[in-house]
């Protein structure tokens, strides 16, 4: 008999080995070099959970199993919450989002919710917080990017926590050590990390070629306490950023990091797949913007519907005054030529801002603006217009996707010899707007020379004769947009960091240029032991509620 229940228990064992090890797989989705290497360190981090057998939260902490890690987060985020003001320090943009989250987070710990073994990703990327925020109606780019981005993850099953700030961020990866599996930032905040031994943990920090045994605050390594040292693994810290690390050719890399021409690097040291970007920067982690479905939410508009109008995309009116714009006439000249094959408006969003120190500008004759619009209201703009023309700003935005989404053409403008420059240079706006539409081609996408009209009413002609269907680029759509971030979610990244390091022969070290150029400007920071989250971490581990 007791022989029968060994193998019954063998064989349940082994069983629920092959379904973990078969959620695993189907979780990890790895068609290209991206997913490589994840399973293993992401079936170590499951079995983990199995030691949990029988645990019940609602039982005091000193009834948790030993080694049950979901106990251990549990009355980690238990700690956190018992001081109520830190949902409001940590980010008031985002402070409904990360009630939500918390409320999340609580259901996954306690088994009522399906979330990874590490269910939390904190951001102290600016853009992360606006988009966490449903009372703001930003429409830039980078909030709309990082809107699908959270998506992408809750649809994967992680919880994701705002920050306002470097300090909270910091503090909070103290608060929830286990619970963490990832922190996206700022770049800045990534490069004061690695140079603030209260930030990055102490297995990983090298000290900044600045000054032997002293920190950029000046403090003697030995004078800061073990109980302020840094609780963020390098290997789980990742830069989001809306442009990447270019070379310093490209954009203003040389300026704000001290990079040279042609320099390749990362604001990680582990190398530029610690980036996290919207476009397919090369050797950088793209994690695309899908508007799939935003865009069809609006009811698509048959071509013999709409207006013959073509649309600006263009939010302030001093674009249409930068030195790769169209001439101002061009629009007056357009609206009047008769080489057009068929009359068409030209209408735009564009107004002035009011920015303080910014000079108003008029709108160029041939033109009228229909004022700023909601995203939603835009998607209704489009679906009745027949072509968008860009005017080379933005360099970079959503709204081309948002037209093709629609069904409506667009006509955009290359500043150099080629529409479709090579490696770098597709994203750079010296040379085109907007690189990666361009590289779709006609019939979505006709580029023109931006000082040419001739061209550009060429191009109009073209795709107002040629109506498109509604498009989608394969990438962007909203199941291979949340796939591809599967993958980078569990791509075995402990695993990456000890290859590099074995490749580097130690902890790759930042370029001492990097750090340096960034206190120079005033734009990295320490942590502040007397900011009152950190002393509130500083009070409660003082309470013993971490034992």
């Amino acid at each position: 008999m007791a022989r029968n229940t060994k193998l019954t228990a063998i064989l349940a064992f082994g069983a629920s080995l092959l379904a973990l090890s078969l959620w695993v797989v189907r979780h990890d989705i790895s068609d290209d070099p991206l997913g490589a290497g994840n399973s293993f360190g992401y079936l170590r981090e499951q079995l983990d959970l199995r030691s949990c057998s029988g645990w019940d939260s609602g039982r005091g902490a000193e009834y948790d199993p030993p080694g049950c890690s979901r106990a251990r987060q549990y009355r980690q985020l238990e700690a956190l919450l018992e001081k109520e003001e830190v949902l409001h320090q940590l980010s008031d943009h985002a402070y409904r989002h990360n009630l939500e989250s918390v409320g999340r987070l609580k259901a996954c710990l306690t088994g009522k919710l399906r979330c990874p073994p590490r269910p939390l990703i904190i951001s102290g990327y600016w853009y992360f917080t606006e988009a966490a925020n449903p009372a703001r109606s930003s429409t830039t780019g980078e909030v709309i990017w990082m809107k699908s981005v959270q998506d992408q993850l809750h649809a994967n099953g992680y919880i994701t926590l705002g920050v306002n700030a470097y300090q909270e961020m910091v503090a909070l990866s103290k608060w929830l050590p286990d619970l963490i599996h990832m922190v996206w930032t700022q770049d800045v905040q990534v490069v004061s990390c690695l140079s603030d031994r209260r930030c990055i943990t102490p297995e990983h920090y090298v000290a900044p070629i600045l000054q032997p045994n002293e920190t950029v605050s000046g403090e003697e390594e030995e004078d800061i306490p073990e109980s302020e040292l840094g609780a963020i693994p390098i290997w789980r810290l990742f830069a989001t950023d809306y442009w990447g690390s270019r070379p310093g050719r490209h954009e203003a890399s040389g300026y704000w990091w001290d990079i040279d021409e042609d320099e390749e690097w990362s604001h990680n040291p582990l190398g530029q797949e610690w980036t996290v970007t919207p476009f397919d920067y090369p050797g950088h982690s793209w994690l695309p913007m899908s508007i799939e479905k935003s865009c069809m939410q609006t009811p698509y508009v048959d071509h013999d519907k709409r207006n013959d109008t073509a649309l600006v995309y263009a939010k302030k009116i001093e674009y249409f005054y930068h030195p790769n714009a169209p001439e101002l006439d061009t629009w007056s000249w357009l609206a009047n030529t008769s080489d057009k094959i068929r009359p068409f408006d030209i209408i735009s969003t564009a107004q002035n801002w009011h920015n303080p120190g910014e000079e108003d500008f008029e709108l160029p004759p041939g033109l009228e603006s229909l004022g700023s619009k909601s995203r939603s209201a835009y998607n209704r703009l489009l679906s009745q217009v027949r072509a968008l023309i860009g005017i080379g700003n933005p360099l970079i935005s959503p709204s081309v996707y948002s037209a093709l989404c629609q069904g409506v053409p667009v006509v955009i403008p290359y500043f150099q010899e080629y529409p479709e420059p090579p490696g770098w240079y597709l994203f750079n706006g010296l040379y085109g707007q907007h690189g990666p539409a361009a590289a779709l081609g006609e019939p979505y996408v006709y580029s023109y020379k931006f000082d040419d009209r001739d061209d550009l009413l060429d191009k109009l002609n073209r795709a107002m004769s040629n109506p498109i269907q509604r498009y989608i680029p394969p990438d962007l759509k909203w199941g291979n947009a949340v796939a591809r971030t599967r993958r980078f979610l569990t791509r075995d990244w402990h695993g990456e960091f000890n290859r590099r390091v074995k490749l580097a022969g130690g902890i790759p070290i930042l370029d001492p240029k990097i750090t340096i150029r960034c206190y120079e400007l005033n734009r990295c920071k320490q942590v502040d032991p007397g900011n009152p989250f950190h002393q509130q971490w500083q009070e409660a581990q003082a309470s013993k509620l971490f034992d």
